[in-house]
């Protein structure tokens, strides 16, 4: 799995690197988040929801995008309006 860590890099800097170790694996996981069920993003994203899946909004059907024209699109359904 490749994951970013600080290991061995005085300067603080992340790079990425190679383990199968359980520690590193538990650094890997996504935390989970708050939400605000009251906020402005989550009531538009409840506005917009039939949308998401009725409609072709997508920029780039393809694969992610980490080099070219296409790396820094934001995708949809993280805008918001």
């Amino acid at each position: 799995m490749w994951c970013y860590s600080n290991h061995g890099n005085d300067d603080g800097e992340a790079i990425l690197t190679w383990s199968w170790s359980h520690t590193d694996w538990e650094a890997c996981t996504v935390h989970p988040a708050t939400v605000d069920l009251k906020g402005r993003a989550y009531e538009l994203l409840r506005q917009k929801a039939s949308s998401f899946l009725v409609d072709d909004m997508y920029r780039n059907p393809g694969p992610l995008q980490f080099e070219g024209p296409g790396a820094e699109v934001k995708p949809f359904s993280l805008c918001v309006w």
